[in-house]
Formats: structure tokens, sequence, C-alpha cells
């Protein structure tokens, strides 16, 4: 007498949906893991910026025609999270586009290009970080000696950054 086959196929099934469990509950477990830490590490007072306070006095106190320079070019990463604060400011320290330059955050443009653009505008918005990540996060020296002949307007330091309004002498 033979074995039904209804149990033989029965058990088989039984055996391929438990083979899963194991790596199933490995899964859950990661994701339980990862959960706790990924939220601590993203609340805003954990973080070293504040993206959003920078953007919301921009938008409060940019006026039209304003512009904005980052220095060094790598702050400009600060602007491309909220396009709403940063987005109507003209980036005057911009060469080519990131799209263009198939880069992040697009390529510098040389300081007397940066000069020529200062002459053109009333008010300048600069972005600087307080404590520079990197040696190569310092301001260049040559692009704040174009701001020397400016008037400061209004000064935030918002956690790791300098946001400066600067008012351009009438020409």
């Amino acid at each position: 007498m033979s074995p039904p086959t209804v149990d033989r196929r029965w058990s088989t099934r039984r055996a391929k949906v438990l083979s899963f469990v194991p790596s199933a509950a490995i899964a859950v477990l990661i994701v339980i893991m990862v959960l706790g830490p990924q939220a601590w590490i993203r609340r805003p007072d954990d973080r070293a910026d504040d993206l959003r306070t920078i953007a919301r006095v921009l938008a409060m106190h940019e006026r039209p025609g304003d512009a904005i320079l980052y220095l060094p070019r790598k702050t400009a990463v600060i602007g491309t999270a909220y396009r709403d604060g940063f987005g109507k400011l003209r980036d005057i320290g911009l060469q080519t586009s990131p799209v263009v330059s198939g880069t992040l955050l697009g390529t510098a443009a040389r300081p007397r290009v940066v000069a020529a653009r200062l002459r053109g505008v009333r008010r300048v918005w600069v972005v600087e970080w307080v404590h520079p990540l990197a040696p190569d996060s310092v301001p260049p020296p040559d692009l704040l000696r174009l701001l020397t002949p400016a008037h400061m307007g209004g000064f935030w330091l918002i956690r790791s950054v300098f946001l400066v309004l600067y008012r351009m002498p009438s020409r």
C-alpha cells in the first residue's frame, strides 16, 4: 500500500512555506532595528543644519532682484533642499548648471565673472558654513574680497550656517 499523494504534496508545500519563515523573520528584525535609529537621526533638532529655517528667512526677507552666492561653491547643496526659499534667487556664483555640467551642484564661476554679476545686483545673500566640513569648504578669499565694499544688511546664524545679506554700494 502506497502513502496517499495528497499528504506528500501537502508536506512539500508546507516545507516550502516554512523555508521562508527564517528569512522573513530576519527581514522584520532588521526593519525594527533600523527604524528606531533612523527616526532618531532624522529629528530636526539632531541635524547640524536647519535648512527649513534658512529657507524661511530667505522667503521672508528676499526681494525681487536679489541674488545668492554660496561660499564656497559646495555650500550650494544647502539650496537644493527647499526650492521655495532658494529657487527665486539668481545664483551669481554658478557658471554651468548641474544638468549641463553633469554634476550635483554645477560648476563655479570665476571671480571676475562673479564681480561683473555683483555690479548688476543691489542685494546679495551669502551662504557659508560656520564650521567647514573639509579644508576645501573654506570660502575663497578672492570671492570674499568682492564683498568688501558691500554693507551688511542682515546676519543670521542658523545652526551651522551663516546667512548674510549684503547691500551693494550704489553706482
